[in-house]
């Protein structure tokens, strides 16, 4: 059913799902070039909103290996 929901929705729009507490933690894929762009903002971010340098430090770890 969830397949022919989204053969009617437009191309660039994913149907919405709502998340309630009880169904945390949440797991999701994300493109590493996104996550790359998501960290510089949590990055520029940082001093201004503490929660931003917390995630940062948090998540930056995931999108650097060698």
């Amino acid at each position: 059913m969830l397949e022919l929901f989204q053969l009617l929705q437009p191309l660039n729009k994913m149907p919405e799902v709502i998340i309630t507490e009880e169904q945390e933690p949440l797991s999701v894929v994300v493109p590493i070039d996104d996550m790359r762009d998501i960290i510089q903002q949590l990055w520029k971010s940082r001093d201004t909103e503490p929660k931003c340098g917390e995630l940062y430090h948090k998540y930056k770890e995931l999108t650097t290996w060698e």
